[in-house]
């Protein structure tokens, strides 16, 4: 909320917006802008909507690092740019235990030099802020909340045929394919978050041996009514049978696209 702006044209009044703006550099006048509120007309006391800014993009998640808010008149004529009318610095230490809810905007001309005794105020804004803190991926592990791995595997066209060399698919005596590589990879990481370690396992875009349709969803194992297998090495060793077992007389794969 801004109070008592400046009327910023002759025969109109204010056309204000906010913006948060952060240093590039300590002491710069060079920034980034990292929100800019809506412009309401017609106004010298404005009154945007809440917003929400993450802390980590505004400084890095330095309670004291300053930052700038910047109040503009966006002009009613299409060929003229916005008018900064006035500025404020602060962090977020100062807006979080409310050091005070009314802020003086000072005009333009204090941008980057030293301010005086008593400057030039050319309006006030009224700040509520509340810092929220939204749990990240190790607080869940921390609060014991219990994680499910579902594991899916790609057998649609774009993989090519698993009897061809150039498929992701393709099985050549015991060196391991595409797939292969990429499930114990990235299994051996996630599983150690399950809860139980007994991880459904899909496939899509292709069908087992018992199937003569084509599938969006199957389970690997081929019980739809229990699709887990046992962690990592119950996913390689299930992938391999499916592969294994889908082959028939001559070159026509079970599982095909």
């Amino acid at each position: 909320l801004a109070l008592k702006l400046p009327k910023m044209e002759w025969f109109g009044s204010t056309e204000p917006y906010l913006e948060i703006h952060k240093p590039l550099e300590k002491g710069s006048l060079d920034s980034v802008v990292v929100h800019r509120t809506e412009c309401i007309p017609n106004t010298q006391d404005p009154e945007w909507e809440a917003f929400f800014v993450p802390v980590m993009q505004l400084t890095g998640g330095d309670q004291l690092q300053p930052f700038l808010l910047k109040v503009y008149h966006q002009s009613s004529f299409l060929w003229t740019k916005s008018t900064l009318i006035g500025f404020v610095e602060v962090n977020v230490r100062m807006l979080v235990q409310r050091v005070s809810d009314v802020y003086q905007l000072l005009h333009p001309k204090y941008q980057g030099k030293p301010v005086d005794q008593d400057p030039e105020v050319v309006g006030r804004l009224r700040i509520s802020c509340t810092r929220k803190t939204r749990p990240s991926f190790l607080h869940f592990m921390q609060s014991g909340f219990p994680l499910r791995l579902v594991v899916a595997v790609d057998f649609s066209a774009a993989n090519g045929d698993p009897s061809s060399s150039g498929s992701l698919h393709f099985l050549e005596n015991d060196k391991p394919n595409h797939y292969q590589v990429a499930l114990k990879n990235v299994c051996d990481v996630l599983v150690n978050y399950d809860s139980d370690r007994m991880i459904p396992f899909y496939g899509f875009g292709g069908r087992l041996a018992y199937s003569s349709m084509v599938s969006q969803f199957f389970p690997l194992n081929g019980t739809p009514s229990s699709p887990d297998v046992p962690g990592t090495l119950g996913i390689l060793e299930t992938y391999a049978k499916a592969m294994d077992s889908g082959a028939t007389p001559g070159s026509t794969p079970a599982i095909t696209p």
